[in-house]
């Protein structure tokens, strides 16, 4: 089986883009949801980055996992330095972040497609049921 759809070098330019600009950090906070990048430790990442108030560095979001009790899930610090050094600019930002929502629909596709095979498998469902709940469901991924 295929692993899903995506690209942990670009999840690592994201983060660290969003560590070395605060525009880049709003503009993907706007744009950007957790369930966005394949790996759980950049999702916890981006959760905790966008969930600071005050300064988004990399001491600041270093110190709140640290409360969270999340900083060893993430890799610890060590992990953290590279992700800080992953992007060297933010030229490109707009790019990386339409990859990334890309790489994200295609998984919910996939998700989405497995779950509705079941269901018209399932005999006991009716047909027109299962199509509008596939026209909803695609189109919800795709907004």
């Amino acid at each position: 089986m295929k692993p899903p759809p995506h690209s942990i070098e670009t999840e690592q330019w994201l983060l660290g883009a969003m560590l070395i600009s605060r525009d880049t950090l709003i503009k993907c906070k706007g744009i950007l949801h957790d369930f966005d990048f394949y790996r759980e430790a950049h999702q916890l990442v981006f959760r905790t980055l966008t969930s600071l108030t005050g300064e988004a560095d990399l001491l600041a979001l270093s110190g709140e996992l640290e409360k969270r009790g999340e900083l060893d899930r993430v890799g610890g610090n060590k992990y953290l330095m590279e992700l800080a050094t992953a992007a060297t600019t933010t030229v490109g930002a707009d790019y990386h972040i339409q990859r990334l929502k890309d790489l994200s629909c295609r998984r919910q596709l996939i998700q989405t497609a497995t779950n509705l095979s079941e269901k018209a498998h399932d005999l006991n469902n009716n047909v027109e049921d299962v199509a509008s709940e596939a026209t909803k469901a695609i189109n919800d991924i795709l907004e």
